[in-house]
């Protein structure tokens, strides 16, 4: 029984493509094993810098932080806007993917956001 080629001695190529499906595999996985859903009440709102970029963090009346940024693998391609109609001192329900990990600046996305 003869392999394909690409089975039984992989190039450089092949290698380069099955680690890319298995860190979008990855990704995906933990991105929705981590999905939330809560109601806060927004106590403050502001830009973060990081870097080159900048991230938009809402922190909470308890003091949880989250971020509203575009979430690519659930489609969510207006966090801009979702931020900007956020407003200090009013309760939201929102909904999201994600873990708290402040060391690396790692915080819950919102994805969704609905007045409560």
């Amino acid at each position: 029984m003869k392999f394909p080629r690409w089975l039984s001695k992989p190039d450089w190529f092949t290698i380069i493509i099955g680690l890319f499906v298995l860190y979008i595999l990855a990704l995906g996985i933990v991105t929705y094993a981590n999905y939330f859903s809560t109601t806060i009440t927004v106590k403050e709102k502001s830009n973060y810098g990081a870097g080159r970029y900048m991230k938009n963090i809402v922190m909470d009346t308890t003091g949880k932080i989250y971020t509203v940024d575009n979430m690519y693998l659930v489609g969510n391609f207006d966090a801009i806007n979702d931020f900007a109609e956020l407003e200090v001192g009013k309760t939201y329900r929102i909904s999201g993917y994600g873990i708290s990990f402040p060391f690396l600046q790692l915080f819950p996305n919102i994805n969704q956001i609905s007045p409560a």
